[in-house]
Order: structure tokens, then C-alpha cells, then sequence
């Protein structure tokens, strides 16, 4: 067995405190300005609105099994991880990201789902919501 390498000694430098921010503390969040420098006038989604069943969930733990419904209105059964079965139409919610369903058809639920851009405003993202084969 051959000896291990010579290992150099370890020289710590000393810390000296400019006027950077403090390295062993986490940064506070920096407040960006929107580009005409005042608030801007957006859409905001309503926050104190009562959260259905099916925003405890993320839309990745959701699954769409079937339609029910005439030619007028469609409603979608959503099966939960919790083993449920829910019934939605357009205009209900669900999924964490005030994920609001535009469109039920025999195949697949349309989500809008919506997200802080960072400025004051949201962005809005539509999600398919397709349904499951058997």
C-alpha cells in the first residue's frame, strides 16, 4: 500500500467587511421598477376568492376520465390522488396556480393557469388537460 500525498496546510485569509453586502446572509429581494417607473395598471386575479377542492393539487396529480353532458354544456370527472371523482365545467377552478378551466370538450379540459411576473403583474399560460387512456 502505497502512502498517501503530502497534503499543504490550509490557509484561511481573514475576512475583511466592505460595503458589499454580508456573504453569510441572504440577499433581500430587490424591487423592480416597471418601465414607465409607477404602478402599473394589470389585471389581478382575486385572491380572496373561497379555493375549491381541486386547487390543493397540482394539475400534474389530476386526471381527466371522462365527460359528461349534451351538446350545450360539457362537464369534465376529474379523478383526485386522493382516489375522488369530481365533476367541473367552465368556470371552475383548479390546480395551485388560480388555474381556471375555458374549455371542456370530449377530450380534453383548457386550464388558464396564472403566475406573478415578478413586477406586479400576472402572466397567463393556458394548460391542456388531456384525457386519460385506459
Amino acid at each position: 500500500m502505497e502512502p498517501l500525498p503530502q497534503v499543504d496546510d490550509f490557509v484561511a485569509d481573514d475576512f475583511v467587511m466592505t460595503r458589499d453586502r454580508v456573504p453569510f446572509l441572504r440577499p433581500l429581494p430587490e424591487h423592480q421598477e416597471s418601465d414607465d417607473g409607477g404602478n402599473k395598471a394589470c389585471w389581478q386575479p382575486n385572491l380572496v376568492r373561497i379555493k375549491t377542492p381541486l386547487e390543493t393539487f397540482p394539475l400534474e396529480q389530476l386526471a381527466m376520465k371522462g365527460v359528461l353532458g349534451d351538446g350545450s354544456q360539457l362537464w369534465a370527472l376529474i379523478y383526485t390522488p386522493e382516489g375522488k371523482l369530481m365533476k367541473v365545467t367552465t368556470d371552475s377552478y383548479m390546480g395551485l396556480n388560480h388555474g381556471r378551466i375555458v374549455e371542456v370538450t370530449s377530450r380534453k379540459v383548457s386550464v388558464e393557469e396564472i403566475f406573478p411576473d415578478g413586477t406586479g403583474c400576472w402572466i397567463k399560460r393556458t394548460v391542456p388537460l388531456m384525457l386519460a387512456q385506459q
